[in-house]
């Protein structure tokens, strides 16, 4: 995949927001100290009230961009997964994550706002110096780093939310680094460029790896093992991305919908539109249920259990058999087959 597509649009308007709350908040400072300056004139309250004005601007915007990356990267997969855990995680993430950043700002802000101060004193500084200085620690630049760090880092963990899922399922992907690979490229990052997980990096790398890191990670289908499945050789053979391409859209445009099931058409369905199609059928009044993370829907309960059989006793998410136990034709498993083949997608083949 891509770099974050919308990335400038998204670091614009979370510099902008953090900017205009740093601004605010340096004046409220500098009315709080007086002249001459006294932190011991700032209470408590003011530097919780900073923690708190952060969160609310930056614990949202991260749920949002976790939440675009994690579509961004579901689009390119062969199989769905439930929308509400993946809704789930992002708010978990963006608080958990969110908060020690918050507290890492604040924290960086106060320290510096006291070295300020002290310098004020010690070597005689008027109030217009330490208005410039205070404005270098309350600055557009600081929030424009802020913003490149966070985008970048939502983005990632979005992505790796979906893959978490996936894994449920039995779809194992590899992360892989990438960098725009031209001369603004970092030490840091440059040797990562292109390489696996595992190979120079780990996730606790990033990225980010540093602030204002730009880069991302592409996740792959791993190379099937040699041997793991007796595939066509003639099948077998490199496939081209455009190949690739319409083979995925065949298969996208074969997707059941809930209609298909109410419709009798099929016998039984998967969620596969971000939590909407498992509410639907709810309200519908068919039957509904889950087997680990996989909600299913039906007409009658009966028609569901051959599936919910399936996947009880270990059965794929996403195999040919759970295919054709959704109903799928002949035809649009031969398509699924070619599809998985041409992806590396071996274990499914079952």
């Amino acid at each position: 995949m891509a770099d974050i597509p919308n990335r400038d649009e998204l670091e614009r308007i979370l510099a902008r927001k953090l900017g205009g709350l740093q601004k605010r908040q340096m004046g409220k400072l500098l009315e709080l100290m007086g002249d001459p300056p006294d932190l011991n004139n700032v209470p408590m309250s003011f530097w919780d009230d900073i923690g708190m004005e952060l969160g609310q601007v930056v614990l949202p915007f991260s749920e949002r961009v976790y939440l675009e990356g994690a579509q961004r990267l579901m689009s390119e997969s062969p199989v769905g997964v439930d929308w509400s855990l993946v809704n789930q995680a992002a708010s978990d993430w963006s608080r958990n994550s969110g908060s020690q950043l918050i507290r890492d700002i604040s924290a960086t802000s106060r320290r510096a706002t006291q070295e300020a101060v002290s310098t004020y004193y010690e070597q005689a500084w008027t109030m217009g110096d330490l208005r410039k200085k205070l404005g270098s620690i309350y600055s557009p630049v600081r929030a424009e780093m802020i913003a490149v760090t966070e985008v970048t880092r939502a983005a990632a963990e979005g992505e790796r939310g979906i893959v978490s899922e996936l894994s449920k399922q039995g779809i194992t992907m590899v992360e892989v680094w990438q960098t725009n690979n031209d001369e603004l490229v970092c030490p840091i990052c440059g040797p990562r460029h292109d390489k696996p997980k595992g190979d120079g990096w780990s996730r606790s790398d990033g990225p980010p790896a540093h602030p204002r890191c730009r880069c991302w990670v592409n996740h792959e289908l791993p190379k099937p093992k040699e041997g793991a499945v007796e595939v066509d050789q003639e099948v077998a053979q490199p496939v081209s991305q455009g190949v690739i391409d319409q083979l995925r859209k065949q298969v996208a445009s074969s997707t059941h919908s809930l209609d298909d099931v109410i419709s009798g058409r099929v016998p039984v369905g998967v969620e596969g539109r971000r939590g909407a199609d498992i509410i639907a059928a709810q309200e519908a009044g068919i039957y509904t249920t889950r087997v680990g993370s996989t909600p299913i829907y039906a007409l009658t309960e009966s028609n569901a259990k051959p599936l919910i059989d399936y996947l009880s006793s270990g059965g794929r998410y996403g195999s040919v058999t759970f295919s054709e136990l959704l109903g799928y034709t002949k035809k649009e498993i031969e398509i699924y087959i070619r599809f998985l083949q041409a992806t590396g997608q071996v274990e499914l083949l079952i």
